[in-house]
């Protein structure tokens, strides 16, 4: 059975968020933030890396899985209808197709995590993401939100 995980950084501590990854046996974090920053520099690009390099966990950037400017804007503004709009016809761009397809493929050899800002994957583009996964051809195919422990 393949598994993806999700997580969110928002309000979490670097040993809350690696205990969590190293819970589950994540091997891979794969970054779906447009931008891999954050205002917590343990949680920022470099920061990041290095902290995971420490656990032994792999780290991935795939910017094309990223909310796209315009889908930032609505989704700051509150307009969820807007960012909903906007993501799901940037999910059907030949670039995040093209990352969904790592993603499946990795999913076969590792366990991967998404990783975007929001806690609650109801409240971020990842929610998004793992439903595109989910529509397509995986096998048994789990995912699970480590910030609320439930399959998404």
């Amino acid at each position: 059975m393949a598994k993806i995980f999700t997580i969110g950084q928002e309000k979490a501590s670097l040993d809350q968020f690696l205990a969590k990854l190293c819970q589950e046996l994540i091997s891979l974090l794969v970054d779906i933030r447009s931008i891999p920053w954050s205002r917590r520099p343990e949680f920022s690009g470099t920061g990041l890396s290095q902290n995971l390099e420490a656990a032994k966990i792999h780290d991935l950037h795939l910017k094309a899985l990223g909310n796209p400017a315009e889908g930032r804007i609505a989704a700051k503004s509150g307009d969820r209808r807007e960012y909903h709009r906007i993501f799901l016809a940037h999910l059907q761009t030949a670039a995040v197709q093209e990352a969904l397809v790592k993603v499946r493929k990795y999913a076969k050899t590792q366990i991967p995590c998404l990783l975007c800002y929001e806690r609650y994957a109801e409240h971020c583009h990842r929610s998004l993401v793992t439903a595109a996964l989910k529509s397509q051809e995986i096998p048994n195919l789990q995912i699970i939100d480590l910030v609320r422990g439930t399959l998404l």
